[in-house]
C-alpha cells in the first residue's frame, strides 16, 4: 500500500499514466475560491483518467450552510465522469462522495465481514463507533442519485460559476438545512437496507 498526501488539484493534473485503486480527496471548503476546483467535471474527469476500473473515488465534503442545489450540482458533475455515484451521509452537515469508473456492487453481504476486520474496528473506536453505526449511515445508492441530480447544473472551471454561487448560497438565510434533508429523504436510506430484507447481517452478534 502506498499513501501520498498532495494537493488534489495537482496531484491529478501532473499524475502520468499510473492507476490507482483508490483516491481520497480530503474536505475542502467548497466556498472557497480555491478549493472549490475540487468539485467541477474538470477535475473528477482527471481523477476517473487514473483510477482502475474497479477502483473507488472519495471525497469529503462540507454541508454546513447549504441547502439541496450544491450537493445536486456537486453529484451531478461527478456522474458526467463517473458511471456509478453513491451519496453517503456521516453526520448533519458533512457527507462522502463515492464513485467508480465502472459498474459495481457497492454493498453486499462481506460488507458486515470487512467491518469486523482489525483496521475497521480500530478505525471506527477513534470515533466511537461499531459496526451498527457504519450500517445505519443514510446513503443514496447510484440509481437515486440519478434521480436526484435530475436537471442538476454542473460545476465547471470553464464557467467558474461556483466561485459565485457557493459563497452566495452561503450567505443565503433560509432553512437550509431542512431543504438538504428534505432532498435527501425521498432518495435516501440506512446502508444496511441495500442488503436486502432477508439480510442477516448482525445475526451472529
Amino acid at each position: 500500500v502506498t499513501s501520498l498526501s498532495l494537493d488534489p488539484v495537482l496531484a491529478m493534473r501532473a499524475a502520468g499514466g499510473e492507476l490507482h485503486d483508490v483516491i481520497i480527496c480530503r474536505e475542502e471548503n467548497s466556498a472557497s475560491p480555491g478549493d472549490g476546483g475540487t468539485f467541477t467535471v474538470e477535475f473528477y474527469e482527471h481523477v476517473a483518467r487514473h483510477l482502475n476500473p474497479e477502483g473507488i473515488f472519495a471525497q469529503q465534503v462540507d454541508l454546513a450552510d447549504y441547502g439541496a442545489l450544491p450537493l445536486r450540482s456537486m453529484l451531478a458533475s461527478l456522474r458526467t465522469a463517473f458511471p456509478s455515484v453513491v451519496f453517503m451521509q456521516t453526520s448533519s452537515d458533512k457527507g462522502l462522495l463515492l464513485a467508480s469508473p465502472g459498474e459495481r456492487i457497492w454493498m453486499d453481504e462481506s460488507l458486515a465481514r470487512r467491518a469486523e476486520a482489525p483496521h475497521i474496528r480500530r478505525l471506527c473506536s477513534q470515533v466511537g463507533w461499531d459496526w451498527s453505526v457504519l450500517l445505519s449511515l443514510t446513503s443514496t445508492p447510484p440509481a437515486e442519485v440519478e434521480q436526484l441530480t435530475a436537471q442538476s447544473p454542473v460545476l465547471s472551471s470553464s464557467d467558474g460559476r461556483f466561485l459565485c454561487d457557493f459563497p452566495v448560497e452561503v450567505l443565503r438565510w433560509g432553512p437550509k438545512s431542512y431543504e438538504l434533508h428534505m432532498a435527501l429523504a425521498e432518495h435516501s436510506s440506512a446502508l444496511v437496507s441495500w442488503l436486502g430484507p432477508a439480510s442477516t447481517v448482525g445475526a451472529d452478534g
